[in-house]
């Protein structure tokens, strides 16, 4: 199939699909949509949740979900697209380009991971996701940050979420930082991070 779409689409796709230096990138919105997933697939097993809900607004709320997180993931990503196409593969490719990299893959699991936690605890308190209810969590920092201290293991769960996110780190690192033997052409790059700066608009 692909064989018949003209050469230059080929080439933006093959910069897009497979090209190295999107590498990180193509790993870390894989990351973040299968967070999302498993975000809901929490949330709906929690107490009666998938009780309330027949199979077609369960599909409706995975079909919407995975959307949504598409949409965000096109502008969430934004900084991270700009940081890959101005880093210099032959940076990457030394080994403490290798450690740059994964600490900030690491960091960004880490980040999800806390949202996706912080999540399931607001679901339990207030049987929703996030809502104006956390906009007013941002007015009250204080009084909230100390809530949240007195009330669950911050620093059980920040232990937790360090260890998991340097654990698939790990375990990814190849996929992370691996070097491709065919990289794409400098225009089909030039054009795949073009079409990703351009999907947020």
């Amino acid at each position: 199939m692909m064989n018949k779409l003209p050469a230059g689409l080929r080439r933006l796709w093959q910069a897009l699909a497979a090209g190295e230096r999107l590498r990180p990138w193509r790993w870390a919105v894989c990351m973040y949509l299968l967070l999302g997933v498993t975000v809901r697939v929490a949330l709906l097993c929690y107490g009666d949740t998938a009780e309330d809900l027949g199979p077609g607004s369960i599909l409706a709320v995975f079909a919407l979900g995975a959307v949504s997180d598409l949409i965000a993931a096109s502008f969430l990503f934004v900084p991270l697209v700009l940081f890959l196409a101005v880093y210099p593969l032959s940076w990457r490719r030394h080994w403490l380009g290798h450690i740059w990299l994964l600490s900030g893959m690491a960091g960004w699991i880490f980040l999800i991971l806390f949202v996706g936690m912080a999540e399931w605890f607001f679901w339990g308190e207030f049987g929703a996701r996030f809502n104006f209810i956390a906009v007013d969590y941002l007015v009250y920092t204080h009084e909230v940050i100390t809530n949240i201290w007195e009330s669950y293991p911050v620093m059980q769960v920040f232990a937790l979420l360090a260890v998991l996110s340097l654990g698939v780190c790990w375990w990814q690192r190849h996929k992370i930082v691996a070097a491709d033997a065919d990289a794409a052409a400098w225009h089909a790059e030039v054009a795949a991070f073009a079409v990703l700066l351009a999907l947020p608009v």
